[in-house]
């Protein structure tokens, strides 16, 4: 049942807080605006993706529906109908809105979302979001120095969460991401 392979097993712990391990070399890297402040939107977005991940180990991915428990409320809401109206962010909203306009695509649905986490299908994995006092932050994900690497399931979790807009993926020394702070960790609960 548990698929939370060597690559992955890591990962759910870099996700809230900053990394304490080696960085691969070279990171791929998007420069996100967000629409509210940093913190906030980095903190909902690791909380998603720390949900989406810790489930990811536990799944049995040969069933028809996933497990969903964990997933912010907000974003499962989004997710499943980001046309009605719901008990999520308003910047949610106006993220959907630019995912639809940078992106392309339709609306995602929770398990089709969820389904992407699968260890034998992600190519990427977590490793950091970091910033500027400028308001820029940068997601830095491990894809083996690979580009470019499926992950629209991360696309819009960036976006849902929160972005004005996105640039990249570009590949960077890890060095870039040494000499920034990471933003929004998350207590562990």
């Amino acid at each position: 049942m548990g698929n939370c392979y060597e690559r992955f097993a890591g990962e759910a712990g870099r996700i809230l807080s900053r990394p304490r391990s080696v960085p691969p070399r070279v990171l791929t890297c998007m420069e996100i605006l967000p629409i509210s402040d940093q913190s906030t939107y980095c903190r909902r977005l690791r909380r998603v993706i720390h949900a989406a991940v810790s489930l990811s180990c536990v799944q049995d991915f040969e069933r028809e529906v996933l497990e969903d428990v964990g997933i912010p409320t907000w974003f499962a809401c989004l997710t499943d109908d980001a046309s009605a109206g719901g008990a999520f962010p308003e910047e949610a909203r106006e993220g959907v809105r630019g995912y639809f306009e940078d992106r392309g695509g339709e609306e995602w649905d929770l398990q089709e979302w969820l389904f992407m986490f699968d260890p034998d299908l992600r190519s990427w994995s977590w490793w950091d979001v970091a910033g500027h006092g400028d308001g820029r932050i940068f997601l830095y994900i491990d894809t083996k120095g690979e580009m470019p690497v499926p992950c629209e399931e991360l696309w819009w979790a960036v976006f849902a969460s929160g972005a004005q807009a996105v640039d990249g993926p570009f590949l960077v020394p890890s060095e870039q991401w040494e000499e920034k702070p990471s933003i929004g960790t998350v207590p562990a609960e």
